[in-house]
């Protein structure tokens, strides 16, 4: 896709039908597997999507790219800052009584069960099941627990 882009071949916002079925061929030539073209366009417009929201991000002051480690850098207050105003959603969060509150484990316990019942292949539920896996943070936590 960057190569038709770079040709000049983006009309407005979107190739023609020629170039995405050129784009469905060498996808298949890549990968042997067929993509629709509504497959093709979905994929490209998330990219499209994602990288405006990066672009965005860096753009913004205060925030730089460390190329070595592949991870945005930037000082707790700029990401504070950036967070309250990308997320305003976060600035009216309901208080919940108690009651309600007591709830959502119980809630969380149904969802894992019905979850777990469905998906007898889930690959993570595979994976967390050995009891002797290391599990990050968890070995501080039980030096500490009461006993």
């Amino acid at each position: 896709m960057h190569e038709h882009v770079k040709n000049g071949y983006l009309q407005t916002s979107t190739f023609n039908k020629r170039v995405w079925s050129t784009i469905g061929d060498e996808l298949f030539q890549q990968t042997k597997k067929r993509f629709t073209v509504f497959q093709s366009k979905s994929k490209f417009n998330r990219l499209c999507k994602k990288h405006r929201e990066f672009s965005d991000l860096i753009a913004h002051t205060g925030f730089g790219w460390d190329p070595i480690s592949n991870t945005v850098t930037s000082p707790e207050a700029v990401w504070a800052e950036y967070i309250k105003v990308r997320f305003a959603v976060l600035k009216n969060i309901p208080n919940y009584k108690l009651r309600r509150q007591c709830l959502v484990p119980i809630a969380y316990c149904v969802l894992h069960n019905f979850i777990r019942s469905q998906g007898r292949g889930d690959r993570m539920f595979r994976e967390y099941e050995n009891e002797d896996m290391l599990i990050e943070g968890e070995r501080e936590a039980e030096e500490f627990s009461f006993q």
